[in-house]
């Protein structure tokens, strides 16, 4: 028995309209030549097929950018986060830091305190006279006196003769000539000379309490300025300084002043005498 077209078509399997969404994939991701004819054969709906070109570039071009503006800004946020752990390690090694030397600043207060007590009771004031601290050198002094200069010859056949340049031993004769005159204060090129001052030469130069000088050779002295005086123009010392200037061609020159300043001498501090029990 032939079965109808109607039964027929009841017995077919059923198949699923496509949704709206699966139909517009299948349109983009298609051959674009697919859609080119209509159901009738019809001409190519070119328009269409450029539009959807069109709108998978939109598509994809904003993929892009929204991928690549999300991985900027996760990437600022990381470094943001990471910068703000540095500041703040900074922050508290900073706060710790200002804490320790409020810390030092005190125990270095109370450290002086106790050196002021301690020194005050091992090492009691006396009382000393002008005099003997002048003597000492330990203040600052002014007063007349004379100044005596000595420089190096200044001839170009003996400039490189080292006995035409002024030496140590010319200064300590001078010094101590001066010392007994009279002189209660002397210094040289300004540094004032004291019970522990030496005068002497290391390494082609003359060392005046540790420290270098060097030609013109300015040695000042407080005291009677006639005794001074006599003491460089007359006696040995006179005769000493004319031979120099003979045969070595070292000048000298003497200045009486009404007023000359000297500072305090300058001492190293004693570190490994110890005070006597």
């Amino acid at each position: 028995m032939k079965k109808t077209t109607r039964e027929r078509r009841q017995h077919l399997p059923h198949q699923s309209s496509p949704s709206i969404e699966e139909g517009l994939l299948s349109r983009i991701f298609s051959d674009p030549y697919e859609h080119a004819y209509d159901s009738h054969g019809g001409a190519v709906n070119r328009r269409r097929t450029r539009l959807g070109s069109l709108a998978v570039l939109v598509a994809t071009c904003l993929l892009c950018t929204l991928s690549v503006w999300s991985a900027r800004t996760l990437n600022s946020t990381q470094q943001t986060s990471r910068v703000d752990a540095a500041t703040e390690g900074l922050r508290k090694q900073l706060e710790e830091r200002r804490k320790e030397n409020i810390l030092l600043a005190d125990r270095n207060t109370k450290l002086n305190e106790r050196i002021d007590k301690l020194s005050k009771r091992e090492f009691p004031e006396v009382n000393v006279s002008p005099n003997t601290q002048i003597i000492a050198g330990v203040i600052p002094v002014e007063g007349p006196g004379v100044q005596i200069v000595l420089t190096d010859s200044t001839s170009s056949n003996r400039k490189e003769n080292e006995e035409s340049r002024v030496q140590d031993k010319d200064l300590q004769l001078l010094v101590n000539t001066l010392w007994a005159a009279g002189a209660e204060a002397i210094s040289i090129n300004g540094i004032r000379l004291g019970t522990r001052t030496a005068v002497r030469s290391a390494a082609g130069s003359i060392l005046v309490n540790l420290k270098a000088v060097s030609s013109p050779y300015t040695v000042s002295a407080i005291g009677p300025r006639k005794e001074l005086l006599n003491s460089i123009s007359g006696g040995p010392m006179a005769a000493y300084l004319a031979d120099l200037n003979s045969t070595y061609g070292i000048g000298s020159s003497t200045t009486i002043l009404e007023e000359i300043k000297m500072p305090a001498v300058s001492f190293r501090p004693l570190e490994s005498v110890d005070k006597k029990k």
